[in-house]
């Protein structure tokens, strides 16, 4: 049994869609890695294209918040260090995923605890390219998650995915997105203009150290943020070892 994703037909319809879809899921299917869900075939068939990839059996992170809110610290942690190995492995290859985000994170409970999946590698490009914009100038990712130089059309790299982990975390910590604002130019205004929130700001308690956590790995410039997704979780994972020694 497998997972089989189907492209809408007026998208498969376009020759030049065709074509970057099928070269970026083949760099996909490069990427094995155990927190990556393993692309098995890419591929067309009587004109539809499609991507079949391993079934996880687990909800994905998005619909967890929405059912449970905020998560505990460690618990968000884990799954944060989980995907932040996966985007490791996909940079190492010059790769940049270019929509993190909740609903493209699986999380399937073992017998040992829950397993985190990045997914959806299908608009995974390569970092030698000009922007995050396609040929038809259409932006590519999630408006709430996404990095302002992906907003702006600028070059991509491995800091872009990490503004959007960061945002992932935030919400995960407080079952909010960064900036919950009405309108999607807003939301978009505020990734480019307005300073990271603070979780603080919305949990009781001390969480300056995740503040800064997380103004770090929002921040504006790229060169401001963590280098590596993995210094992102590492970071908060170290904050969560603190936070738990506080309250012991």
């Amino acid at each position: 049994t497998i997972a089989l994703k189907i492209v809408a037909p007026e998208l498969a319809a376009d020759d030049a869609f065709r074509t970057r879809f099928l070269r970026e899921c083949e760099l996909a299917a490069t990427i094995e890695h155990p927190h990556a869900v393993p692309v098995l075939r890419v591929g067309e068939e009587d004109g539809m294209l499609f991507i079949a990839m391993r079934l996880i059996r687990g909800a994905d992170l998005a619909a967890v918040i929405r059912r449970e809110g905020r998560l505990a610290p460690p618990r968000i942690v884990r799954i944060i260090e989980h995907v932040a190995d996966a985007l490791d492995a996909a940079h190492a290859q010059g790769l940049v995923h270019r929509d993190v985000k909740p609903a493209n994170i699986l999380v399937e409970t073992h017998g040992r605890g829950e397993h985190a999946y990045l997914t959806d590698f299908g608009l995974t490009k390569n970092v030698g390219s000009l922007s995050g914009v396609t040929s038809t100038g259409m932006i590519v990712g999630t408006v709430d998650y996404m990095a302002p130089e992906q907003i702006e059309g600028k070059q991509l790299d491995a800091r872009s995915d990490v503004y959007s982990l960061g945002c992932v975390l935030y919400e995960g910590l407080t079952g909010h997105v960064p900036y919950p604002l009405e309108s999607e130019a807003a939301r978009m205004w505020a990734h480019m203009s307005t300073p990271p929130p603070s979780v603080s700001d919305l949990v009781e308690g001390d969480w300056s150290r995740f503040d800064e956590v997380i103004h770090r790995a929002l921040a504006k410039q790229p060169d401001e943020r963590y280098a590596s997704a993995p210094d992102l979780a590492h970071r908060s994972e170290e904050h969560t070892s603190e936070l738990q020694s506080l309250r012991h």
